[in-house]
């Protein structure tokens, strides 16, 4: 196969895959994740069943794609506007996705169907392709840690940060949306095992950035990033 054949074939599979992105994100959004089957997914994305379930195998693998692309999207335009500082952008990232999820019902019925029984858990495809992001916080700081050691943590840390999200909703926490939302985000920078001092620091920066209408608002039907 020779390499224009070859770059077709790529983005063919692209735009294949950009189109069940976008089917799905508006069918989950607007009839909610447990009512759209793969086959209306298809159908919409103009494809069969069996190449949707070719790229992706089970259906909560689309929410946990697409809940990767909008955190890829949110940090790379903050990374842009935060002078290339990638701690900066994943307090502001996790900052936005966070507080979508506790505004918009919808958004945090998606992804609580989509993982239900799997509280804390991580897939492990998403996890690596943050490694970038994970690797470059590392840098900024020095850090002694090895990716593997990072992947622990995180787990460690997804477990904690839902257990805060599930207490948050239950409404018995008596918690704020300011004060669960820097707690939760706290909670990840802690894993990296940054001094609280400077987390917070870090933190106000963010605030200041989003405050100022810098950092819009999550839409995730538009995927506005």
């Amino acid at each position: 196969m020779d390499a224009p054949e070859a770059g077709q074939k790529m983005g063919k599979k692209a735009d294949t895959i950009a189109r069940i992105l976008q089917q799905a994100r508006i069918l989950f959004w607007n009839e909610g994740y447990s009512n759209v089957t793969t086959q209306r997914i298809a159908d919409n994305a103009g494809i069969t069943k069996g190449l949707l379930t070719h790229y992706f195998p089970r259906k909560r693998d689309i929410v946990a794609e697409i809940n990767f692309i909008d955190f890829s999207r949110i940090y790379s335009f903050a990374y842009e506007r935060t002078g290339n500082d990638a701690f900066l952008s994943y307090i502001i990232t996790l900052y936005i996705l966070r507080k979508a999820f506790c505004t918009q019902p919808q958004l945090r019925q998606i992804s609580e169907e989509a993982f239900a029984g799997r509280s804390g858990s991580v897939n492990l495809n998403t996890l690596t392709e943050r490694d970038s992001v994970y690797i470059e916080i590392i840098k900024q700081f020095n850090i002694n840690m090895t990716l593997d050691d990072i992947h622990h943590k995180v787990i460690m840390s997804n477990g904690a940060s839902a257990a805060l999200a599930a207490h948050y909703y239950s409404g018995e926490s008596g918690m704020s949306l300011d004060e669960y939302l820097k707690t939760s985000v706290m909670i990840c920078g802690a894993m990296l095992e940054i001094p609280y001092f400077i987390r917070t620091s870090y933190y106000d920066r963010a605030m200041e950035l989003i405050d100022r209408g810098e950092i819009p608002e999550f839409d995730y039907l538009n995927n506005n990033y």
